[in-house]
């Protein structure tokens, strides 16, 4: 379906994605947080793609870090399939994924392992110690250690420098977990620094805490469909963030109709909805005066932070990226293509 009567053109009218770059620039940390299937991990490429791009650049000094979470079903993301990974998943320290791009899988038993080692002092004996059946079963079950694993795990990252004194990694792109075990990871330090009183358990957990709630050094991404459903799980999800203290930079809407109607045009084909029910390419024109209706919401909350993400079609015969999903890999070029040539618009 061709674009129909009032249709503006795709984004290079409204270029407005400064405030998204800016964010590559100046954080540490960037969580992208949203449910499964509105696109999380190819936008979590997608941002991580772009900021090796500045890195080569020049403009992002540090290695840029896309990570995934082996999330609590014991499930690696789709990140690991793009770059040829497997279902094995990113390793547990940082590895080359693209040039100006390093991948990283942050796992709470890695975490546990530089947590013991800090306490004990004696790395031998930690990973001994982490070789226990008994003592790894208690990590699992125990409510704080999973995530006190991760927390540690980050923040051993964050403070690595480069011979100049430099911090060595970062940005750091997460791609979360489903909403649930995004929100229970990122609210779990305020509930147990209230039941605990001393300790390095504590300690690291109100570290980690400080670090994901300073602003200044991490924030959080929105990810959603322009879609009923969709749309009020981000706003949902936006308010646990924000009863988590975690910073929220905005919201990609992916999978948005890349033309849209001005008042005019909604109004004519209002009309015509109205005296022909049925007519060739009525979904694609439902889809679209739908979808401004959905973001509604969004655009209140979050003003001018808001950018849509075109659909991405079906991958060309023989489009294949040089290692992993190939379907995956070229949604996540032409996602980057799409930044990169100003057709995101807000």
């Amino acid at each position: 379906m061709g674009k129909p009567k009032g249709a503006g053109d795709s984004a290079r009218e409204l270029p407005s994605r400064d405030w998204l770059e800016k964010l590559l620039l100046e954080k540490r940390a960037i969580l992208v947080v949203g449910k499964g299937g509105v696109g999380r991990s190819s936008l979590s490429a997608m941002l991580a793609e772009r900021a090796a791009e500045l890195h080569r650049l020049g403009r992002i000094r540090s290695r840029p870090v896309l990570c995934e979470l082996k999330d609590f079903a014991g499930e690696w993301s789709a990140l690991s399939r793009v770059y040829g990974r497997g279902a094995g998943g990113f390793p547990s320290e940082p590895e080359p994924l693209a040039k100006g791009l390093w991948g990283l899988a942050l796992d709470s038993r890695r975490g546990q392992e530089l947590f013991l080692s800090r306490v004990i002092r004696i790395e031998v004996i930690a990973k001994a110690a982490l070789s226990s059946e008994p003592i790894r079963k208690l990590l699992d079950v125990a409510p704080s250690f999973r995530e006190m694993g991760i927390f540690f795990h980050v923040l051993t990252l964050v403070k690595d420098q480069d011979a100049e004194g430099n911090p060595l990694w970062g940005p750091f792109i997460l791609d979360m977990p489903a909403t649930g075990h995004a929100l229970a990871l990122t609210g779990l330090p305020e509930v147990l620094t209230r039941m605990l009183t001393r300790g390095p358990v504590l300690e690291t957990l109100r570290e980690g805490q400080d670090f994901f709630n300073d602003a200044s050094k991490t924030t959080t991404l929105l990810a959603t469909l322009p879609e009923l459903l969709p749309v009020s799980e981000a706003m949902e999800l936006a308010d646990g963030l924000e009863r988590t203290k975690m910073h929220i930079g905005g919201v990609m809407v992916n999978r948005h109709p890349d033309w849209q109607l001005d008042a005019d045009a909604r109004e004519f084909w209002e009309g015509c909805l109205r005296e022909f029910p049925r007519f060739r390419g009525q979904g694609g024109l439902l889809k679209v005066m739908r979808s401004a209706e959905m973001i509604e919401p969004l655009r209140r909350r979050f003003g001018d932070r808001v950018l849509l993400f075109p659909e991405i079609g079906e991958a060309p015969r023989g489009a294949s990226g040089a290692t992993g999903d190939d379907r995956d890999a070229f949604v996540i070029r032409s996602l980057v293509a799409e930044w990169s040539e100003g057709r995101v618009r807000a």
